[in-house]
């Protein structure tokens, strides 16, 4: 599978998430503010791309003081 030019791939894991990824209804993405990985950079990727797919989405920060 070549990467989209968002550099970003949605992994499959079973014929269930295929048909939720079909419907792109909603997408919920949670973010750790104290991992790495989620520098501001990051997030706008990940933004941009699910933004770009989804109907609707949302962000969840799972330390309510960090939020």
């Amino acid at each position: 599978m070549t990467a989209p030019p968002s550099g970003l791939v949605a992994t499959l894991l079973s014929t269930t998430c295929a048909a939720v990824l079909a419907r792109a209804e909603h997408a919920c993405i949670g973010v750790s503010p104290f991992n790495s990985y989620f520098l501001a950079g990051r997030i706008r990727q990940i933004a941009r791309w699910a933004y770009e797919r989804f109907a609707r989405v949302d962000f969840f920060v799972p330390d309510g003081p960090s939020a």
